[in-house]
Formats: structure tokens, C-alpha cells, sequence
């Protein structure tokens, strides 16, 4: 088994924020090599809830690296082919990129794979959390330490991988049933925070029932037509209501709620103080119990959404 896992912890609510890093390298199912570093973030205003759940302090990195010096130790790890796992990855993925365009680096291009939707795949009795998954197979961890995290998600890759009997995660990406591979950068958009400062911003709410066909013939060969829809979370480059009206244009139908019947669950952005810890939705976790139970929804992004709509030809 070979793979890298890393975690971030951030100073504050903004993802270019990184204050802390933790890198486990397996090889052979064992661990080979670890790093971890304090991080001197774009601004030392941190957060009081985050300084509540890591302990991590302005003084306690005063003295560390910013990231573009610190790059320079850790892109081998981000190259080579190497597969990167995180728990809650889109999470992480996004605390890099954003480091990334702060300090004009240019974007390694990898596989990566999220642990957490590894669990629900694959045993989705262990819970979603990484403490929780860890209790179940009975690893004990300094939880929101970087190179603790990191450490517990390769453990609970190779725990996982073990009560498959997946005997390497190449075997485990080769799985075409199973389909949790990503590649960073592509998808992954950098929202100015994951928190908001101060009132809740609740997702746009449109009934289903608003939106009617504006046409009278479909193109029957796009990949949405006569499919079944579900949006979550805040779309970015237009409306949900915007969205909807333009997949119902397609032929498609717009569903309010995840069942085994729905074809596509599109996720927008999603505020981490309504969705909780996971950053999952219901409707999200409600689509991975499914996929876990043999069912075969997509669940995709806003930058894949858009490029399926164009894939298409539509143009309205």
C-alpha cells in the first residue's frame, strides 16, 4: 500500500490561512516518513474557535516558515505520482490551493482521495468522522494536531482497505464500482471563507414546483435528459434557481430530496456552520448511503455540472 496523507489546521476562517501541516508517506503498508511544520499564515489574526479546537497560537508560530518556503520541503510528496489521501479532502484541497494562489505557486496536478467518502464506501458501519472511524478500529489519536490527523487517516485507509481485502490502493482506484478518485486542482474553487463571520447565509430556496420547461423539444442525447436531479449547497457562477430551470430546459427533473431514483446530486458550496463537522449536507450523506448500498448516483461538483450542461451543446 502506497500513498501520502496530509491535513491542514488554519488560523481562521479563511482557507489561505494554513497554520499547521502534517505529511505521512506509506509504503508497503508502513510508515516511511513523516513531516509536519508550523505554518506563518498571511495574517496572525486568529481565530478564537479555531485557537478552541487545535490549541494552535499566534506565538506558537511566529517563528515557523510561510508556505512558499515551506513548498519547497513538501512538493516532492505532491509529485512522483503519489496518491493523496485526506479525511474531508475537499476540505484540505482547497486550504492548499488557496495557499497555492496566495503565494503564486504554480498547481502540482495529482490524484487524490477523500477517506471519509472511502468509509462510507467501504464500511459504512465506522461513522464518517475521523475520531469516530478511529474509535471503531480502535486507534487512539491527538485529535486537530496536523500530523496526528494524518497519521489516524492512514491508518484508517490501511484499516479499511484491510476489511475489504483490497490489497493496495491502486487496486482499490482500478475498482470501477468504487470511483472515488479526484485530481487536484481541477474542481476544487477557493471560497473567500468556510464560516461566516457573522449571520448565517442560508442556501437559496426554490421549490421544484416553480420550474417549468421554456421549450418544447429536447435534445434527447444529453447526458441530463429524462435524469433525475438534486442540487445542494450555494452554486457560485449562477442561481440555483438559474440552474434548475436550465436542466429542466434539458429534459431532465429536478428532485428535492436524494432517493435511489435520483440520477445526479449537483454540491455547491457549503457552509460549514449548517452542515457540521463532515461538511456534508443531508442530501449528501444521504447519497453516499446509497452509493454504499450499490447505487449508482453521482455525485459531482459546479465545475463538472457546467461542463456536462456544455457537453451537451446547450447554449442557452
Amino acid at each position: 500500500m502506497n500513498f501520502v496523507t496530509i491535513d491542514f489546521e488554519t488560523a481562521n476562517m479563511k482557507h489561505n490561512s494554513a497554520c499547521q501541516i502534517g505529511i505521512v508517506k506509506i509504503a508497503d503498508g508502513i510508515i516511511v516518513d513523516k513531516y509536519c511544520s508550523y505554518i506563518y499564515p498571511p495574517s496572525l489574526a486568529f481565530d478564537e474557535n479555531n485557537i478552541e479546537i487545535h490549541g494552535i497560537t499566534p506565538e506558537k508560530v511566529k517563528e515557523s516558515p510561510k508556505f512558499d518556503e515551506l513548498w519547497i520541503e513538501i512538493k516532492d510528496y505532491f509529485e512522483n505520482d503519489n496518491i493523496i489521501i485526506a479525511h474531508n479532502a475537499l476540505f484540505d484541497m482547497t486550504v492548499l490551493k488557496a495557499c497555492l494562489e496566495e503565494y503564486n505557486i504554480d498547481m502540482p496536478n495529482f490524484k487524490y482521495i477523500c477517506s471519509m467518502n472511502m468509509a462510507m464506501k467501504l464500511n459504512p458501519d465506522c461513522g464518517r468522522k475521523l475520531s469516530n472511524i478511529a474509535d471503531y478500529y480502535g486507534y487512539e489519536f491527538k485529535h486537530h494536531d496536523a500530523l496526528e490527523d494524518a497519521i489516524a487517516c492512514a491508518y484508517i485507509v490501511t484499516s479499511l482497505l484491510d476489511h475489504c481485502g483490497i490489497d493496495s490502493i491502486k487496486h482499490f482506484i482500478l475498482n470501477k464500482d468504487i470511483n472515488l478518485v479526484n485530481r487536484f486542482p481541477y474542481g476544487v474553487n477557493v471560497p473567500k471563507s468556510y464560516r461566516p463571520n457573522k449571520k448565517v447565509n442560508y442556501p437559496e430556496k426554490i421549490s421544484v414546483k416553480e420550474i417549468a420547461p421554456n421549450v418544447e423539444n429536447f435534445d434527447e442525447k444529453h447526458p441530463f435528459f429524462n435524469k433525475n436531479l438534486v442540487f445542494t449547497g450555494e452554486l457560485k457562477h449562477l442561481s440555483r434557481k438559474q440552474a434548475m430551470q436550465i436542466v429542466c430546459d434539458i429534459g431532465a427533473t429536478i428532485k428535492s430530496g436524494v432517493s435511489k431514483k435520483v440520477d445526479y446530486l449537483i454540491v455547491g458550496e457549503q457552509d460549514i456552520s449548517l452542515v457540521g463537522d463532515d461538511g456534508m449536507s443531508t442530501k449528501e450523506e444521504r447519497a453516499y448511503e446509497l452509493i454504499s448500498e450499490g447505487h449508482s448516483i453521482k455525485v459531482i461538483n459546479e465545475s463538472d455540472f457546467l461542463k456536462l450542461i456544455k457537453s451537451g451543446g446547450y447554449n442557452g
